[in-house]
């Protein structure tokens, strides 16, 4: 996933065009994931199933692996489908920051990322990001 957010994602260009990208420099290797990583995922849970029918610690464990889901690069949505790649017009980046070097944005997942940039400062929550409003109107209505 970090190829796709830091190449496509947190481009500033439209929805349709950041598709175009991703299908011209992932599409044969994600079209393979779209079929592989379902068989995968099934693969992986009735093994840990049939183990957990006889022993315990594979139950436990396949409690833990299915608590992973909280990750987009981690445990079953790891073997999710790019289907799910949810494209909106403008970067998609959480946070941003000036490259010092060149004076253009960065954008980044975590405040930490941008802070550990090197020659990147004025980190910020992305307010521009397209979905920040519609973020912001959701914590205020259930902050009140």
């Amino acid at each position: 996933m970090g190829k796709v957010e830091k190449q496509i994602l947190y481009s500033n260009e439209t929805a349709d065009r950041k598709r175009e990208i991703h299908e011209e420099r992932f599409g044969k290797e994600h079209r393979a994931a779209n079929v592989a990583n379902p068989l995968m995922l099934e693969l992986v849970n009735n093994t840990f199933l049939d183990l957990a029918s006889n022993d315990r610690g594979a139950a436990v464990g396949w409690v833990y692996w299915n608590s992973m889901n909280t990750n987009n690069t981690s445990g079953p949505r790891s073997l999710s489908t790019w289907n799910l790649t949810q494209y909106e017009t403008g970067p998609q980046g959480l946070y941003k920051g000036i490259d010092t070097k060149n004076g253009e944005l960065r954008f980044f997942k975590t405040r930490a990322e941008a802070e550990k940039a090197a020659n990147v400062i004025d980190v910020e929550v992305n307010k521009d990001h397209p979905n920040y409003k519609q973020a912001e109107a959701e914590a205020q209505k259930k902050s009140s």
